[in-house]
C-alpha cells in the first residue's frame, strides 16, 4: 500500500473533492440534534414505535426489503414501545466485529488494528439516524458498539492486547468526532475472561470439506494462509465459541441488537448508505471519480488487485496524531 509521502507515484487525485467529503462527514456527525417540542403525547407508544421501525428499516439504514424486514417487526416494536412509554432513550446494540480488520492483501493477509474510514462512516450513520428519530422520540437514542474480542482470541488467536488497543483508538476517534449522540462501547474482554469459555478444541468436530472461497475467508481473519483442515477446524470452533459469546453478551443487553448483516436474531443496520457488508471483512477506502464524486467502498482480498490504495492526510487528527484516510483508485 502506498503512503501519502510517495507523491511521485500518486495518480491525479481531486484533493478538493476528498477534503469536501471529509468536511461534510464531520459536519454530519457534529450537527446538533433538533429540539423537539412536538406534542407526541397524543400518540400512542405503539404508533411512535411503528414510525421508528419504518425509519430503521428504510433503505438508508437497512438493505432488506420491507417484506424481509417484517420478520423482525414484532420484537422490535415491543422493545421500542417500552422505552417510548417510559420516556427513556431507545437503546441499540450494534455488533462491529472482534476489534480488528481482516487482511486485504492476498499475498500477506496482514491484519489491521486501526479504526478508520469505516468506523467514521458508522458514527455518521448513527448520527443521521438520531436526527431523523428526534422528531419522533425526543428522549433520543443510545448506540452501544459491541466488540467480541474474546471470540476473536479463542477462535483466531488474535491477541487481546491488539484488540484492546483498537478499542482505545476507537474510543478516541468517537471522542474526536464529537457526535451529539450517546455512543459507547461494550467490549467482551471488559466483562468476561477466557476462563468463562469452553474452547473445547479437541471436542469440536471438523466440518464438511471446504472450497477455496471458504478457506480464503478463514485465512483473511486469521491474518495468514491456512490449509483446508485448519480452516474446517476454525469454522467449527467459531460456531462453538460464538454461541457462548452470544449468550454472555446477551446477558448484558436489554434492547435491540443489530448487526451489519441480518441474522435470525438480529436486525441489520448499514454501516453507511449503500453498505451491505461487514466493514471488518476488509477496509473502507474513499474513491473519487473524474466528476469529483466521492464514494466509499469496501476493499477485501477479492478486489484488492483491482485497486491502488493510498493513505492521505486530509486534516484529521485524533489524540494529537494525524489520522490518514485510505483513498482508492481503480486500476
Amino acid at each position: 500500500m502506498d503512503s501519502g509521502s510517495t507523491a511521485r507515484r500518486l495518480p491525479v487525485l481531486n484533493h478538493d473533492a476528498l477534503n469536501r467529503y471529509i468536511g461534510g462527514l464531520l459536519a454530519d456527525v457534529r450537527e446538533p440534534l433538533p429540539s423537539s417540542d412536538v406534542g407526541l403525547s397524543a400518540n400512542q407508544p405503539e404508533d411512535i414505535a411503528e414510525s421508528i421501525f419504518r425509519t430503521i428499516s428504510g433503505r438508508r439504514y437497512c438493505y432488506l426489503s420491507r417484506k424481509r424486514s417484517a420478520v423482525y417487526r414484532d420484537s422490535a416494536l415491543q422493545s421500542l414501545a417500552k422505552h417510548i412509554a417510559l420516556q427513556q432513550p431507545i437503546r441499540f446494540y450494534y455488533d462491529i466485529g472482534g476489534g480488528y480488520h481482516a487482511g486485504i492483501s492476498p499475498t500477506d493477509l496482514s491484519l489491521t488494528f486501526e479504526p478508520g474510514l469505516g468506523e467514521m462512516l458508522m458514527v455518521r450513520q448513527i448520527s443521521l439516524l438520531a436526527r431523523e428519530l428526534a422528531a419522533l422520540h425526543p428522549h433520543g437514542i443510545r448506540f452501544t458498539l459491541v466488540i467480541d474480542n474474546l471470540c476473536a482470541l479463542l477462535v483466531n488467536d488474535i491477541p487481546l492486547e491488539k484488540t484492546e488497543a483498537f478499542v482505545r483508538k476507537l474510543r478516541a476517534m468517537i471522542q474526536y468526532l464529537d457526535s451529539p449522540v450517546d455512543i459507547d462501547l461494550l467490549v467482551e474482554s471488559e466483562h468476561f475472561s477466557p476462563g468463562d469459555y469452553d474452547r473445547g478444541v479437541d471436542t469440536v468436530p471438523a466440518g464438511e470439506p471446504l472450497d477455496s472461497a471458504a478457506m480464503a475467508n478463514v485465512s483473511r481473519f486469521l491474518g495468514r494462509h491456512c490449509d483446508a483442515q485448519e480452516a474446517s477446524m476454525r469454522i467449527a470452533l467459531y460456531h462453538h465459541i460464538s454461541e457462548q459469546t452470544d449468550r454472555n453478551i446477551n446477558s448484558l443487553l436489554d434492547d435491540i441488537r443489530m448487526t451489519q448483516r441480518a441474522t435470525p436474531q438480529s436486525f441489520p443496520f448499514r454501516p453507511f448508505p449503500g453498505g451491505a457488508s461487514r466493514i471488518q471483512a476488509g477496509e473502507l477506502a474513499l474513491f473519487v471519480d473524474e466528476h469529483g464524486n466521492c464514494k466509499p467502498a469496501l476493499v477485501t482480498t477479492e478486489n484488492y488487485e483491482c485497486v491502488r490504495l493510498f493513505k492521505l492526510d486530509l486534516g484529521l487528527e485524533i489524540s494529537g496524531r494525524p489520522a490518514p484516510v485510505l483513498v482508492g483508485v481503480r486500476k
